[in-house]
Order: structure tokens, then C-alpha cells, then sequence
């Protein structure tokens, strides 16, 4: 008679813990990133909602913006990201930035972000 094994073999469980292990390693280089992503948009939102910002014209909103970017340690958006156009009803703020993270060796992970608010008059 033969006995009949069950259960995952050796090689069997190594691919299994390569695989949790690579998938664990973009999740730790790319949580960094969406958080930020997280606090630019929060940012936009509290632009938004100020009472002081919505008087103001774009360059006043520029220097606002940018200055919370600052205080919060957002490094990925660059000025040349940020643009501030009139509209009908007030001013529309887009951020619009692309983040690369290096995952392994030459292989990078790229996400692009895209937020946009309208500062109402």
C-alpha cells in the first residue's frame, strides 16, 4: 500500500514566501507615495474651505498652496506642477505630478496623480 501525502513541499512554500515577500516590498516603496498623495489632496480640500484664500488672486493662491507643500514635507510636487486658471465661477487649482520610486535595481515603480479643486468667489 501506498501512503498518500499531503501538504505543500518544500520549493512549494518558498514560492509562496517569495511571492508575499515581493508583493510586501512594492507595498512598503509605494505607501510612502500615496500618502503624500493623500496629503496633497487634503491640502487642496482645506484650500478650498478657507475663507481667506477665496478673495485672493492666483498668485496669492500660488503662494498659499505652496506653502503648505512645504509645511507638510511634499517633495514630488514641483512648482511646475501646480497650475491656477480663472474660471466662471473663481479659480480652479490642479496639481498634476507624476511620483517614481525605485522597487529593485533598475525596476521602478511610477504612479501619476492627478487632484483638482475650484476655489469658489
Amino acid at each position: 500500500m501506498q501512503k498518500r501525502q499531503r501538504g505543500a513541499t518544500l520549493i512549494g512554500w518558498l514560492f509562496v514566501l517569495v511571492m508575499i515577500g515581493a508583493f510586501a516590498l512594492v507595498a512598503v516603496r509605494l505607501l510612502p507615495v500615496y500618502m503624500e498623495s493623500f496629503t496633497v489632496k487634503q491640502i487642496l480640500d482645506e484650500l478650498a474651505t478657507g475663507r481667506d484664500v477665496n478673495t485672493k488672486d492666483r498668485a496669492a493662491v500660488l503662494a498659499t498652496l505652496t506653502k503648505r507643500l512645504d509645511i507638510n514635507n511634499v517633495e514630488r510636487v514641483k512648482r511646475e506642477n501646480i497650475t491656477v486658471q480663472a474660471v466662471a465661477n473663481g479659480l480652479e487649482v490642479t496639481i498634476d505630478y507624476e511620483a517614481r520610486v525605485p522597487i529593485v535595481g533598475n525596476l521602478d515603480g511610477v504612479a501619476h496623480f492627478r487632484k483638482q479643486v475650484t476655489l469658489r468667489n
